[in-house]
C-alpha cells in the first residue's frame, strides 16, 4: 500500500520515511512548519477526495507536538495524510485536533500550548461516518487537563455516547462525564492529573459541526 501526503497551501508541509509500505510497517511522519507556525491536526484518509472516509487503524496512532512527529502502524489499504497548522499555540491561532473516528490516538502536548480545539471533520462539514474511537491527551506532568464545550448529542438521528476520562480509558478509570443521546449543556472539567481521554461514539452517520471542545492546559 502507499502513503501519500497532501499538504496544505500554507504553514508548512509533512513528509513520511515511507512512500510505500508492508501492511503492520511502522510509518513515521515529520512535519515541517514554516516560520511561525506549528503542527496542529493530521487525518488519515483511505480515498483521496473523500475526506468522510478514514482509516480505520488497528493499532493506535501517535502525534507528538512536542517532537512535530506521529507514528502509525500500515493497514492493508493506501493511506492518505491531511496535515494541518497553527500560527500560534493556542486556538486563537487556529490550534485543533480533529477526533478520530476509529480506533485510538495518543496526543503528546507540550508546555508551550495553551489550548486548543477538539473538532469534528475540519477537513469537510456537513455528515460523517459512524464513530467510536478514543482520543487519549497526555500534558507534561505537574498540568492538568480542562475541558470545555457543549453539544447536542444526536442531532441526526444517531445515538451519541460522549464519554470523558479523567486519565487513560482503562478499567477503573474515572469518569469526569459520561453522556448520552441528548442536550449536553455547558460544562467545566478539570482531570486529576496531566493525561485526561475523550470518548466518542455514533451509531451512523454525525454532524462533525456538533463536535466542538475546548481543551486548556491548567
Amino acid at each position: 500500500p502507499e502513503v501519500s501526503v497532501i499538504n496544505p497551501s500554507e504553514g508548512g508541509t509533512v513528509t513520511s520515511d515511507k512512500k510505500i509500505a508492508s501492511m503492520d510497517e511502522t510509518v513515521t511522519l515529520t512535519a515541517n512548519p514554516a516560520e511561525g507556525y506549528y503542527l496542529s491536526n493530521i487525518s488519515f484518509k483511505d480515498v483521496e477526495g473523500f475526506p468522510d472516509q478514514e482509516v480505520a487503524f488497528n493499532d493506535d496512532v501517535k502525534i507528538s507536538w512536542v517532537t512535530g512527529k506521529a507514528t502509525f502502524t500500515m493497514p492493508s489499504q493506501n493511506v492518505y495524510v491531511y496535515p494541518s497548522f497553527a500560527s500560534e499555540l493556542s486556538t486563537t491561532g487556529g490550534l485543533f485536533v480533529k477526533m478520530p473516528s476509529f480506533g485510538k490516538f495518543l496526543l503528546d502536548i507540550p508546555a508551550s500550548v495553551k489550548s486548543f480545539k477538539v473538532s469534528g471533520d475540519a477537513i469537510k462539514s456537513g455528515m460523517t461516518s459512524n464513530s467510536d474511537a478514543y482520543l487519549v491527551m497526555t500534558a507534561p506532568e505537574g498540568y492538568q487537563l480542562q475541558v470545555t464545550g457543549s453539544m447536542n448529542l444526536g442531532q441526526k438521528g444517531s445515538v451519541e455516547t460522549l464519554t470523558i476520562y479523567d486519565g487513560e480509558p482503562t478499567t477503573g478509570t474515572g469518569k469526569l462525564m459520561d453522556a448520552q443521546t441528548g442536550k449536553v449543556d455547558e460544562f467545566f472539567l478539570v482531570s486529576s492529573g496531566n493525561v485526561a481521554s475523550i470518548y466518542f461514539k455514533s451509531s451512523h452517520y454525525w454532524d462533525p459541526e456538533n463536535f466542538n471542545l475546548t481543551v486548556s492546559l491548567v
